[in-house]
């Protein structure tokens, strides 16, 4: 075969060979593209550590009132026959004061006093301190009856004297009957004690009472300036 049948028969198959790709090209159904594939999104993890946070001491609650064992003490010494609330009120007004005491110092012979009952009550009662309890011992003249019952009806009448002076009222001023916690009423029926007390070595010719006055500090008073 000449070199011009060799061209020819080449051409022809490339020819041919180009027909029957667009052929096969027209037959085969195409396909749509395919999504790009998508990197899978990370999911956060968020990891709890324990915090080693101590745990607050309960606190008191700031509506209770504040209070020890200790007591001031109201000495009334020289009391007269006349056992009235008229009679025993202005003793109490004027009585020795023995402030911050306790169990074991209540019936020392002849104690050291300072101020007067009105002006210490007055002061305590503008600082907040309000009366809680209160304990009378007395000590009677020794006329040869029952001195234990003598001593107790005497205490009981200078507590009498007490709550009627200071619970006369209680929008004048201070010392009043909103010296008492809770109010004069249900101190001098539930917090109220009468004794007798020989007081050591007193004279039998001498008649004493003393009051212990407890107080707690009212969280809800603001002090007088």
């Amino acid at each position: 075969m000449n070199d011009e049948g060799i061209g020819i028969a080449g051409w022809l198959l490339a020819d041919l060979t180009l027909v029957l790709a667009l052929i096969f090209l027209a037959l085969v159904p195409g396909r749509a593209a395919e999504p790009e594939a998508s990197m899978p999104t990370p999911t956060p993890t968020v990891t709890a550590s324990p915090t080693p946070t101590p745990t607050p001491e309960a606190l008191p609650d700031p509506g209770l009132p504040q209070a020890d064992f200790g007591f001031d003490q109201l000495v009334l010494s020289g009391i007269g026959g006349d056992h009235s609330t008229d009679a025993l009120a202005p003793a109490i007004a004027g009585a020795g004061v023995r402030p911050g005491l306790s169990k074991s110092d209540e019936d020392e012979e002849n104690p050291d006093t300072e101020g007067t009952g009105e002006a210490w009550l007055r002061q305590k009662q503008e600082q907040c301190w309000r009366i809680a309890l209160v304990e009378t011992f007395s000590r009677p003249l020794d006329t040869g009856t029952s001195r234990f019952l003598a001593g107790v009806e005497l205490s009981k009448a200078v507590n009498e004297a007490l709550f009627a002076w200071l619970g006369a009222s209680e929008d004048g001023p201070p010392p009043n009957g909103g010296i008492f916690y809770g109010g004069a009423g249900a101190v001098q029926e539930e917090k109220t004690a009468a004794y007798y007390d020989s007081f050591g070595n007193l004279g039998a010719d001498r008649r004493e009472a003393r009051i212990n006055l407890f107080f707690v500090k009212d969280q809800a008073c603001d002090p007088s300036p």
